[in-house]
Formats: C-alpha cells, structure tokens, sequence
C-alpha cells in the first residue's frame, strides 16, 4: 500500500488497501517541512474501492470526505 499526497487544504496523504478494504487518510495539520511525521492519521474499515477512485478524483478532498467518509465508515486514529 502507497501514500499518495494529494493537493488539498485539509487531506495530505490517502492509501487504500484492496485486500482489507481500509482507506487510509493523513490529514494537514500545517507544519511545514514535516508533512508526514505530525499528522492525524486515520484507518477507516470497509470502504469500497470506488469510494477510493472517486475521492483521488474529487475537486475537494475535505468536502468529499466529511460527505462521504466521516460519518459512513467506523475508523481508528493511530
């Protein structure tokens, strides 16, 4: 599984993991230079791969996952 950065004001990094169905989100928390290493990260369980294609297409990312993601899909933070 890949991290992919994507351009976008809330949404750093997204993975998805085919076998597990689990996407994987970063979010920014604006610290320059350190994109990877302070962030929230979250796995959310059994989302379907299309949901995955369709945000790595959305115009907003944050838009997209607070309508499609947050409140559709169990996650843990780690």
């Amino acid at each position: 599984m890949n991290y992919i950065q994507v351009t976008s004001t809330n949404v750093g990094f997204i993975a998805y993991d085919a076998s597990t169905s689990e996407l994987h989100l970063a979010f920014n928390d604006n610290i320059p230079n350190l994109p990877w290493i302070r962030c929230r990260k979250y796995q959310y369980a059994d989302v379907p791969a299309q949901v995955f294609e369709d945000l790595k297409c959305a115009e907003s990312k944050g838009a997209f996952v607070c309508r499609e993601i947050a409140f559709n899909y169990k996650y843990d933070e780690y």
